[in-house]
């Protein structure tokens, strides 16, 4: 019985190891940032629908501008939609699971697109995530962009500024 007793507590202890090394040695990070940037009046379709939901105070996504009252198609302040491409690599022998980008708002910033769209980036393995920011034409792009993500269960966030 002594015999037995042994050898499960050696395995117990080498899968706990294994366990250990598998949950340190993830890592997922932020390889690069590209912001593209377009006018809003070349997008006039989905401008139109952002005004009509501002309009019904229906607008979905992170809403940073506190008074919708303000965001109109007048031309005297023009908008532009900047795209954040985000390269990321999971070098881990875990899947990153509920990728979610989140942009830190700046001033004439109106909202980040809602991105409905469930992420996972599997071990060992490079992806691109976007996040769309509507914000007023001639602010720079550089902002805080903040990567959540979960392994086993747990959230983590890496938060980088980009260009």
């Amino acid at each position: 019985m002594k015999p037995i007793a042994i050898i499960l507590a050696l395995a117990v202890m080498i899968l706990g190891t294994l366990g250990l090394y598998l949950y340190l040695t993830c890592q997922v990070s932020i390889v690069s940032i590209s912001p593209a940037s377009v006018e809003a009046s070349t997008q006039k379709d989905l401008f139109q629908t952002l005004l009509a939901q501002a309009d019904a105070e229906a607008l979905t996504g992170s809403v940073y501008l506190p008074d919708l009252s303000l965001f109109s198609s007048d031309d005297d302040v023009p908008y532009m939609f900047v795209t954040y491409h985000i390269d990321v690599r999971n070098t881990g022998f875990l899947p990153a699971t509920s990728l979610e980008v989140e942009i830190a708002p700046r001033q004439g910033d109106v909202v980040q697109l809602l991105d409905t769209t469930e992420r996972m980036l599997p071990a060992q393995s490079e992806g691109i995530l976007d996040a769309v920011l509507l914000t007023q034409s001639g602010v720079s792009t550089a902002r805080e962009v903040r990567l959540t993500y979960y392994l086993w269960g747990l959230p983590f966030t890496l938060k980088v500024i980009s260009p």
